[in-house]
């Protein structure tokens, strides 16, 4: 009987722990589906180098850049030279060749040119966001919604230019909208991977009751190969010699 009552375990063990197993195994699948230069958009990064020109002797800086500001960068941006003032206000930009204050971010045709540099394949534009220091997004051009919630797919920094691409896998480009700087290519599979990761690792579940929940899955797993492991012993100590 006490053998009957250990099967009967054994077996409801399994029956209840077949739902979590196909749950982790069918969305651990997805990892393996792509390689993470594929997932992550590297496949789409040109290897085109960045150049470096030595900056001309004798820039001069407008006073009030320099007023006022905690400090000061002066790079090439698509070609032109420019000076970052950083404010307590926030950035502010100055085209030194032209002598022109550009406002908080370089101009978006200037981004643009550095995300097709750095972009391989068809750079087709659906539409183009303006993530602000505050992280919001706000259209300049294209079909889609007005304004956009700080993106959960990027963490920044900001501000940043967003390039939603209308071919290819859904992809969203981040351009850093203060030097041009290619930031990230976001595609349709990552966000897939992202979501897969999410699900497998429970992550939508307060944690108190995911550690619960993997912790009773967990003793089940080991009381069913125990049980299991106890069986197996008692057969083979009944086969003849």
């Amino acid at each position: 009987m006490t053998w009957r009552k250990v099967w009967t375990w054994h077996l409801w063990l399994g029956v209840g722990l077949v739902l979590p197993l196909v749950w982790w195994l069918s969305t651990a699948i997805v990892f393996i589906l792509w390689p993470m230069d594929v997932v992550q958009g590297r496949h789409l990064a040109t290897a085109e180098a960045t150049k470096t020109e030595p900056l001309p002797p004798g820039l001069q800086l407008p006073a009030s850049l320099v007023d006022g500001s905690r400090s000061l960068n002066i790079q090439r941006v698509a070609g032109h030279i420019v000076a970052i003032a950083h404010r307590p206000e926030g950035a502010q930009m100055w085209d030194l060749e032209q002598g022109v204050n550009m406002g908080s971010v370089i101009p978006l045709a200037w981004a643009e040119q550095a995300a097709r540099r750095g972009f391989k394949g068809p750079f087709e534009v659906e539409a183009v966001y303006l993530f602000g220091p505050d992280g919001i997004g706000n259209k300049l051009s294209g079909v889609g919604p007005e304004a956009l919630a700080p993106p959960g797919e990027f963490p920044g920094p900001f501000p940043s230019y967003a390039f939603h691409l209308s071919k290819g896998p859904s992809t969203h480009f981040y351009v850093n909208a203060l030097n041009g700087e290619a930031l990230q290519r976001r595609t349709g599979i990552w966000r897939a991977y992202d979501l897969a990761f999410r699900l497998h690792s429970l992550d939508f579940v307060w944690e108190g009751a995911r550690r619960a929940l993997m912790g009773v899955v967990g003793l089940g797993g080991l009381l069913a190969g125990l049980s299991g492991a106890l069986m197996a012993w008692k057969r083979l100590r009944k086969r003849p010699a």
